[in-house]
């Protein structure tokens, strides 16, 4: 052992030591190297109510003050930490509460401060709301968004306000002083509702469905009240877990290519049928395309190559919107060109590379496509569609034909699939060309839990991520998108910072969806996934779906009945496109 280590162990030991009289009935100090784990020493720093209630010495527990300034003691004392994240304490901490003055003596000059002397400060009421009271107005609130549900048709869809009108309505500063709650909900109707439009009213028609339901809102509930960060497993494992498995539960209710479902070690070596039955599953150009295209991924200049045990290196990840999930997938397309063009030309610059990348995309595809170009400095070319609104091979291959030639390289195609763009014939020309493929089934996406719709996605296997939007179809509320990579490591090579402050040991058995998305804060969303798909089940969810594609059946013949419209495009969902016809005012 290096002697000026163990000068210094001495040292730090000896602060630690408490009155000899009192030391038979206390733990003897660990042997220099003997950790303890990082869990017993916050136990013995803020030791439970069982074990303050349990001891027989004539030692008092220490008060809330008494602990803080310990435990700031032992951060400035301790620096010894072993690489599993476990301290080297040299004593019990119980042995020092008749030397915590002390011991911050000793140390206030190495810091240059003067020291003080403890003294306690008396309790300090907060203003604010009590367990008591929040379990009172919790109640009232369920009460007023159920009330607020129930009666919204009684309410106008769109508010009558100018822009700026709610400035005036309140204050100009922040209370000083706290207000009762019941002031704050009067506020409620008289300030915010008045400035509310009503997405969930039965006459919004404007945009897309915003999904909702009351096991969706409970969740979100619980969601809010756990009150957890969960950018990585150490930092709440059941985030982590349930996030992963609900992407799992819907990636199956939709049939997703295996590819794009997580590798499951536990089931697959179990139940060997499994695999049988999901390789049955694909269609057959989709198992002739794993037969013979292996998907290569390059992770810090290796290249991973995925084998038959461990194939399934995609997975899915939960995110705020669609444009964050297009956003993301350009940006690991981006990243995924640059350094295959490293690779073969060491010479060439970043910069270089960016310049002459560009992303494909039907002139009908969402606006956030455009604006992820504008972030990730990706040029946007937006192509023709024909007399379907859809986009077709033959478009987007001689635009590649002509980029070529200026010395461009394509990264990128995508897809909005509302106006069902031919995925087969784009994909194939993706996979001959090694183009980045996203299908963005934003809205459409939910209803491949339907299986008679399935076939407007047919040639999803091409693609190398997915993404669609369960607040739009699946009864979910705002804000939950559901993406999928096929490779997984693509991915994480674009997104990966990884401080040591943000490490832990089970990084390398564990997901960390910090890697997986631009946010390191994460939401706890898969709870209400988790409860709104087993409220209603599949056959629920499945229900309301084609519901919703039979009530649009009737309007769409509604429109065609009358004279003065026409229907724009197929109706095959729940949206009709219809408009005014030209009317001949005179003869």
């Amino acid at each position: 052992m290096d002697k000026s280590f163990g000068t210094l162990y001495n040292k730090l030991t000896s602060l630690f030591h408490s009155n000899p009289s009192t030391s038979s009935n206390q733990s003897s100090i660990p042997e220099l190297g003997s950790p303890l784990p990082l869990s017993n020493f916050f136990d013995r720093l803020v030791p439970s109510p069982s074990a303050a209630a349990a001891t027989t010495t004539t030692t008092t527990s220490p008060s809330i003050d008494q602990r803080r300034i310990s435990s700031r003691v032992v951060s400035r004392q301790i620096s010894i930490k072993t690489n599993d994240n476990r301290i080297l304490i040299p004593n019990d901490l119980s042995k020092q509460q008749n030397k915590i003055e002390d011991h911050s003596n000793v140390l206030q000059p190495e810091l240059g401060r003067k020291s003080a002397p403890l003294h306690h400060e008396p309790a300090v009421s907060v203003p604010g709301m009590d367990d008591e009271e929040f379990r009172r107005r919790g109640k009232e609130m369920i009460d007023y968004i159920a009330d607020y549900l129930k009666h919204i048709s009684e309410r106008r869809v769109t508010p009558e306000v100018e822009p700026g009108y709610l400035r005036p309505m309140l204050p100009k500063n922040a209370p000083e002083k706290s207000e009762t709650w019941d002031n704050i909900m009067a506020d409620v109707e008289r300030a915010i509702m008045p400035g509310i439009t009503h997405w969930q009213h039965p006459r919004f028609h404007a945009y897309f469905p915003a999904g909702n339901s009351y096991p969706s809102i409970l969740g979100e509930m619980l969601s809010a009240g756990l009150g957890i960060v969960g950018f990585s497993w150490a930092a709440s494992p059941a985030c982590t877990e349930l996030e992963t498995i609900m992407l799992d539960w819907i990636g199956r209710m939709m049939a997703l290519p295996v590819g794009f479902l997580p590798f499951d070690p536990v089931r697959d070596d179990k139940d060997s049928d499994d695999d049988d039955d999901e390789e049955e599953s694909c269609s057959e150009s989709e198992v002739e395309i794993k037969a013979n295209n292996s998907h290569d991924s390059v992770m810090n200049g290796e290249t991973h190559r995925e084998s038959k045990q461990s194939r399934h290196i995609g997975g899915g990840v939960l995110l705020g919107s669609a444009s964050e999930c297009i956003l993301v997938a350009m940006l690991a397309a981006r990243t995924k060109k640059i350094t295959s063009k490293r690779l073969a030309d060491p010479l060439m610059e970043d910069g270089q590379i960016l310049a002459r990348l560009v992303c494909y995309t039907s002139k009908l595809a969402h606006s956030c496509v455009e604006k992820a170009g504008l972030i990730a400095m990706v040029r946007v070319r937006q192509l023709a569609v024909d007399e379907h609104f859809s986009l077709r091979g033959k478009t987007l291959e001689e635009c590649i034909r002509a980029d070529k030639e200026k010395r461009i390289n394509t990264i990128f195609g995508t897809t909005s699939c509302c106006s069902y763009d031919n995925l087969e014939e784009i994909g194939e020309i993706c996979r001959r060309e090694k183009l980045w493929f996203h299908v963005d089934g934003a809205y459409a996406g939910s209803a491949l839990i339907c299986e008679e719709y399935r076939y407007i996605m047919k040639g999803l296997h091409y693609a190398d991520s997915f993404n669609t939007n369960p607040n739009k179809w699946l009864l979910m509320n705002f804000d939950c998108s559901c993406f999928w990579v096929r490779d997984k490591f693509a991915l994480i090579n674009a997104m990966s910072v990884d401080p040591l402050y943000l490490q832990h040991k089970h990084a390398q058995k564990a997901v960390d969806y910090r890697h997986w998305g631009v946010a390191l804060s994460r939401r706890f969303r898969s709870l209400k996934l988790w409860f709104t798909i087993r409220s209603y089940g599949i056959d629920g969810l499945r229900y309301y779906i084609r519901e919703h594609c039979r009530l649009a059946k009737v309007f769409a013949l509604l429109i065609c009945a009358d004279s003065r419209f026409e229907i724009i495009g197929d109706v095959t969902l729940g949206l009709v496109c219809f408009r005014l016809k030209v009317i001949q005012l005179f003869p």
